[in-house]
């Protein structure tokens, strides 16, 4: 019983933050459809945050990569690093409020 409990807290977590990062792509002006294709996505969002190609083997590295996006994502919208912090140990939470809130993204100027 209690592994049915922990399975289902895991995959609505998972759920939410995919169903997030549909809808991240398409703020970003990316088809959501493409956060949803392993591997792929890795480089759409790369694009995105338009770091080099080469920064897909760091998301790889899972913690270092994980950490790293969720800097990227919480600056691209403008956020504070308490958000990134959001993002890193509750992003059940913190991604959906960047993907159904008012947050839009905010280009950098090069």
């Amino acid at each position: 019983m209690i592994m049915i409990i922990v399975l289902s807290v895991v995959g609505l977590t998972v759920l939410a933050v995919w169903v997030s990062w549909f809808k991240l792509f398409s703020k970003a002006g990316q088809a959501g459809w493409k956060a949803l294709v392993p591997f792929f996505n890795l480089f759409v969002f790369t694009k995105i945050v338009e770091k080099p190609v080469w920064w897909i083997a760091i998301y790889l590295i899972v913690p270092v990569g994980y950490i790293l996006s969720a800097l990227q994502v919480s600056k691209l919208f403008g956020k504070n690093i308490v958000f990134s912090l959001g993002l890193i140990f509750l992003p059940f939470v913190f991604f959906p409020l960047l993907a159904f809130g008012k947050a839009q993204i905010t280009m950098a100027e090069n």
